[in-house]
């Protein structure tokens, strides 16, 4: 099932907002677009490639396309983690991450 996280920085006057999507279907070429939708039925399964998750890099500010990797590949920070929660700011260094919303398809 396909994931929309979505966090917030607590600070008033920063309020930083992140969205990290997990297992979205990344779909083949040949695919028809009247089957293409977050939640595959049946009779498209085959014409998923794979699933799409993505991770954010807290060192470059980046969310990475590809959470299977073990680095960044924009600064080779290995501390990634999906769950941004209770995380401090990017941005201002005094907020922590909340997560505000959590959208499931």
């Amino acid at each position: 099932m396909a994931e929309i996280a979505t966090y917030k920085c607590n600070n008033y006057r920063c309020l930083l907002t992140i969205r990290v999507c997990k297992d979205f279907p990344v779909w083949l070429e040949n695919a028809p677009m009247q089957g293409r939708s977050l939640v595959p039925s049946v009779d498209y399964l085959p014409f998923v490639a794979r699933y799409r998750s993505e991770i954010y890099c807290h060192h470059c500010k980046v969310v990475l396309t590809d959470a299977s990797e073990a680095t960044c590949n924009q600064c080779g920070n290995s501390d990634l983690n999906e769950d941004q929660s209770g995380r401090c700011c990017t941005q201002c260094l005094i907020g922590v991450l909340k997560m505000t919303a959590l959208t499931v398809r």
